[in-house]
């Protein structure tokens, strides 16, 4: 029936399988393009989240199950359409026995749907339903007290924090002292270094009425307060913050007054009566493994590894040249959080080290980290990121998928 007319026939099927094809791949475009960017504008509140993300899937399911069927409508339709014309002038052609087509369709159906239930099993067992996630507090809550100083880091204990976060200097006299920037104009208005002032002279210096009235006369803490501030109730991430051939004097001064802290936390604890309450007065009794040295120096944190193999230690950076880094020389990887992918988490599971994301202030970001598999998020406001842990802690199961799935739909 067909001879004579192979080709027109042939490029009127193929036309119609290629818009078939094409179109539900037009149409996920134009609706990722559309639909899928407004998911970044919902508000981190599960009540409208889940339902809209919910809805979401459901238009997409609908829509895209509507285009497949009206495709084979069309095939179906084109297919009798040019039977009726090929017959039609030709009736005393006998017809082949019955194929039953209809079970080839049912077939080809069935596996359609299979192989779709099959790339959603994928996707939904790819996610993990723990959010096991260290939240660290950059500088102390260093958006509700200034940065860097014991009211800030207290705060951070009050919000929730696991870590704080704090960047370390030397003083004049060797002494370890919390400050970020190199000169004190920022904080104080005064432009001479840090490093040319001893730390009696630091003490004189108020460091948080530039912050708000409430915290005049705050001033420039010492590592060794610091330690005994967050003891038993959190961890610190010290970065050292060395000036120019300093690196080594400041790694070694550190270890020193993290030593001195790890005897005194012994000697609270041999005289103590109450386990349970020795841990909340003297804190952790190995203090090398409790806390972590941060630094954006490869080669620092190498020297602080070969002095205390045990302390754990974060390499910070803002960005990695693919075959630069050497993945075994560090713990943890510090990374911006706009540099972080689902490679660089695959690459810290083969090489055994943590990703840390910094700095982070959108629990929008936040929640789209956590479910990249971040191991710890560096941020401004602790507390946010600590209601939003427990936000999602509350939640069911399925509603936990929806949200892990919105975040995946708009990496």
């Amino acid at each position: 029936m067909t001879r004579g007319w192979q080709r027109s026939i042939g490029f009127a099927v193929l036309a119609v399988l290629a818009i078939i094809i094409v179109l539900p791949i037009l149409v996920t475009w134009m609706f990722d393009h559309l639909f899928t960017p407004l998911l970044w504008w919902l508000p981190e509140h599960n009540a409208l989240l889940i339902p809209a993300t919910l809805a979401y899937l459901t238009g997409y399911v609908l829509l895209t199950l509507g285009i497949t069927f009206l495709g084979i409508a069309v095939n179906a339709l084109l297919s009798a359409n040019l039977y009726s014309q090929l017959a039609h002038p030709r009736p005393q052609v006998e017809l082949p026995p019955a194929s039953h087509p209809g079970r080839l369709a049912w077939a080809v159906e069935l596996g359609v749907v299979i192989f779709a239930a099959f790339q959603a099993w994928w996707i939904l067992t790819s996610f993990e339903l723990d959010d096991n996630v260290d939240i660290i507090a950059h500088r102390g809550s260093s958006m509700v007290a200034p940065e860097n100083t014991l009211s800030a880091v207290r705060q951070a204990l009050v919000d929730g924090a696991n870590s704080i976060e704090i960047d370390v200097q030397l003083s004049s006299d060797q002494e370890v002292v919390l400050y970020h920037d190199r000169s004190l104009q920022r904080l104080t208005g005064d432009r001479r270094k840090l490093t040319e002032l001893t730390r009696t002279e630091l003490g004189e210096f108020d460091v948080g009425r530039w912050f708000d009235e409430r915290f005049q006369g705050e001033r420039i803490p010492g590592l060794d307060e610091t330690l005994k501030a967050v003891r038993g109730s959190a961890s610190l991430m010290i970065e050292l913050k060395p000036q120019f051939g300093q690196e080594r004097q400041l790694a070694d001064r550190v270890l020193q007054v993290l030593d001195e802290e790890n005897q005194q936390r012994l000697t609270c604890w041999s005289e103590a009566t109450d386990s349970i309450q020795a841990y909340v007065d003297c804190g952790f009794p190995d203090v090398f493994t409790e806390m972590r040295i941060a630094a954006m120096s490869p080669s620092l944190l190498r020297y602080v590894e070969s002095a205390t193999p045990q302390l754990r230690t974060t390499l910070l950076a803002q960005l990695i040249m693919p075959g630069t880094l050497n993945r075994r020389g560090f713990d943890a990887l510090g990374l911006r959080h706009n540099r972080i992918t689902r490679n660089e988490i695959r690459l810290a599971r083969a090489y055994g080290y943590e990703v840390h994301a910094w700095t982070v202030n959108s629990q929008a970001r936040m929640s789209t980290l956590i479910d990249m598999g971040v191991d710890g998020i560096i941020t401004d406001y602790p507390a946010q990121l600590n209601q939003l842990l427990t936000d999602r802690r509350e939640l069911s199961d399925g509603g936990l998928m929806l949200v892990k799935l919105r975040n995946w739909l708009r990496e």
